[in-house]
């Protein structure tokens, strides 16, 4: 059943849904909610689909929600859930851990002590997409730690600060990766982001590159915005003797507000599935990784640029033949929340 987009405010004990005992798939997105009363869970429990999606009212969910005992996807993200707390034996978090057949989970997590309390729950092998607000991130490898969340498809960051040392990335690939018979390369021990489609990045102000997306091997979509010291997308000192080629699957690059990138990869790449290049706002940016057999279908390929950027522009060999007539000029504005 679907009631998104209907400005639904509140779901009372009074109200009433058709064949209640039946009801798999419900679709509450984009409403005004602000108050569900436990007995909607207790009527509705042969729900295996809800979606509460972006309904910023919501702020806590009652306890009842455990008696959703078939539920396997659960969207939250765009809600203002904040009693999340593993401390508290009534806290979401604990409620969530008995739905023991959930196997897809959206969030958005705010607190530095739930994020770590997340990464301690059995939920953390179930979420599919991940949105961290205002939060530090850094101590541990980020590859080591997000990495291994393996349902995992969409992470998005907004004002995070994500700080690694070069140390614990050299301790981030030397488990990751083992020596191979090629001088210089190494062999990839685990897979990390396996399942990693979908990547935002906003004003997060340390942040100096991703290196750590070489190990995203399904990565279709990625766009960085608002990030003044990153140099480099991906970081050819970190990623060196790393004998893989990023991006095979991307489809959509987007980078704006990047005062200081100067590269996003440094030799061409293949980007055999690319179909859309928008850059705006990077002053420093000379250079596309594209030669002349880069990108399968051309055709299909949209590239758009700030005006004025095919003057400043170094290309590759035969890149400016293959791609020049299908760059155009991007309309520019402010860019808005992941």
């Amino acid at each position: 059943m679907s009631l998104m987009n209907n400005e639904i405010k509140s779901i009372t004990e009074h109200s009433q849904f058709p064949n209640p005992d039946r009801l798999v798939t419900l679709f509450l997105q984009n409403n005004k909610l602000v108050d569900i009363v436990g007995k909607f869970f207790l009527v509705l429990s042969t729900l295996v689909v809800l979606d509460l999606s972006h309904n910023p009212g919501i702020i806590e969910l009652p306890d009842d929600i455990s008696k959703l005992v078939s539920l396997r996807y659960l969207n939250l993200f765009g809600t203002r859930i904040k009693n999340l707390q593993a401390s508290l034996d009534l806290s979401l978090l604990k409620h969530l851990e008995r739905l023991e057949d959930l196997e897809l989970l959206t969030i958005s997590v705010r607190k530095e002590d739930v994020l770590e309390a997340f990464f301690g729950s059995k939920l953390s092998g179930k979420t599919q997409g991940l949105y961290l607000e205002g939060l530090n991130v850094s101590g541990q490898s980020f590859a080591a730690t997000y990495g291994v969340l393996a349902s995992l498809s969409k992470l998005g960051m907004t004002e995070c600060n994500i700080i690694e040392s070069e140390r614990e990335w050299d301790d981030s690939r030397r488990n990751q990766y083992s020596p191979s018979a090629s001088p210089n390369q190494m062999s990839p021990r685990i897979t990390l982001f396996k399942n990693l489609s979908v990547v935002e990045l906003l004003s997060c102000e340390h942040l100096m590159d991703v290196t750590w997306l070489i190990y995203a091997e399904n990565l279709e979509s990625l766009s960085i915005k608002l990030s003044p010291k990153m140099e480099e997308v991906i970081s050819g000192q970190k990623a060196a003797g790393v004998g893989v080629e990023p991006f095979l699957k991307l489809q959509v690059l987007d980078l704006g507000y990047l005062n200081a990138l100067e590269s996003i990869y440094w030799s061409p790449l293949s980007f055999p599935r690319l179909q859309k290049v928008r850059i705006t706002n990077c002053q420093e940016l000379r250079k596309l990784p594209l030669n002349s057999t880069s990108v399968d279908k051309i055709d299909d390929l949209i590239i758009e640029m700030d005006q004025g950027w095919l003057d400043r522009i170094e290309w590759e060999s035969g890149a400016e033949d293959r791609f020049r007539h299908l760059i155009r000029t991007a309309s520019v504005s402010q860019p808005g929340p992941v």
